[in-house]
């Protein structure tokens, strides 16, 4: 596949992974939760599939670009924002009284993975 095609999977998988994220955290601000709602399954399916999708258009792209075998450092903070933003909605419905800190603290590592992926620092 040609690099527009794995950076289009990944767009589209961070396009899912907030959206899904954003959905979900509003509604435990609310203080509604998703584990009883009827949208949770498409919710947790967005969550999973937005993913999948950033990891294997994320690994394309640096198949493509040649970056293979020792990873530089910021592929790995990457894989390390991606790990947190995964498991966030597990922390968040355990212990719902901290979406507010998962609100922001979204933000603040979608950002930082953007600014990793634009600028490759290190």
């Amino acid at each position: 596949m040609s690099l527009v095609v794995y950076k289009m999977m990944h767009l589209l998988g961070l396009v899912l992974l907030f959206q899904s994220l954003g959905a979900s955290l509003f509604a435990y601000l609310a203080g509604l939760g998703i584990s009883d709602s009827p949208h949770r399954k498409m919710l947790m399916s967005m969550h999973g599939l937005g993913l999948v999708l950033l990891l294997f258009g994320g690994f394309g792209m640096a198949a493509k670009l040649g970056i293979m075998g020792m990873f530089p450092g910021w592929i790995w903070m990457k894989l390390g924002i991606w790990l947190v933003l995964g498991a966030s909605l597990f922390y968040v419905r355990k212990k719902p009284e901290t979406a507010r800190l998962w609100w922001y603290l979204v933000l603040v590592l979608g950002a930082l993975a953007a600014y990793l992926g634009l600028n490759k620092p290190f």
